[in-house]
């Protein structure tokens, strides 16, 4: 991932060595992300996105944060910080309202709260994020609001255990253990509607 961080970091000069003329971008967003028609069943993301506009219309970020998950009828929660890569862009840059495409591709580091269950998370995954939405200028600056809804899909890797093999006191014999654990680890693909607004300049 480290590698991957780097070269993003690499292409983003080189643009900007090319171009010459470009400048620095924020995009800072919170959202809810929802897989079913209860809010109760929803989590949250805050992100903050830093990057370069290549012209009025193209923009490239790396962003961050912290988004939070239920998942599995509540039984577990996930917090993920992804690390991405992202382009937005407006179709109507000049005009005091215009429609924009966002997309954030990346990886989400996974983190669970200790709990009594046999499940715990052993790693995140893939994310992918693509959004639509509307974005207007604030006054004659450059700072901006925005509204979007879109896709999300985040991938973590859930390592379960299970006890297995039990055996009644009366039937063990030396030597033999009644109760075994057996640990798997299984792919959890977490897709959520996203309802997200935000700020920048």
């Amino acid at each position: 991932m480290k590698k991957v961080t780097f070269l993003i970091c690499f292409l983003l000069t080189q643009i900007s060595f090319s171009y010459g003329q470009l400048r620095y971008t924020s995009h800072h967003e919170v959202g809810l992300l929802t897989y079913a028609t209860s809010i109760g069943e929803s989590g949250f993301s805050v992100l903050t996105n830093h990057g370069v506009a290549l012209n009025p219309k193209v923009s490239l970020l790396l962003g961050t944060g912290v988004e939070y998950y239920p998942y599995d009828r509540f039984r577990y929660d996930v917090w993920i910080v992804p690390l991405t890569a992202g382009v937005r862009y407006l179709t109507n840059p000049e005009e005091r309202s215009s429609f924009v495409v966002a997309a954030d591709l990346g990886y989400g580091f996974a983190f669970s709260k200790d709990d009594e269950s046999s499940n715990e998370i052993s790693s995140g995954g893939i994310k992918v994020n693509p959004m639509l939405g509307w974005r207007w200028k604030l006054g004659q600056k450059r700072s901006w609001l925005q509204a979007g809804i879109g896709y999300q899909f985040q991938s973590i890797k859930l390592k379960a255990g299970a006890v297995t093999g039990r055996t009644p006191a009366s039937d063990v014999i030396l030597g033999y253990i009644p109760d075994q654990t057996i640990s798997e680890k299984t792919s959890v693909d977490m897709q959520r509607i996203v309802l997200r607004v935000g700020f920048g300049f």
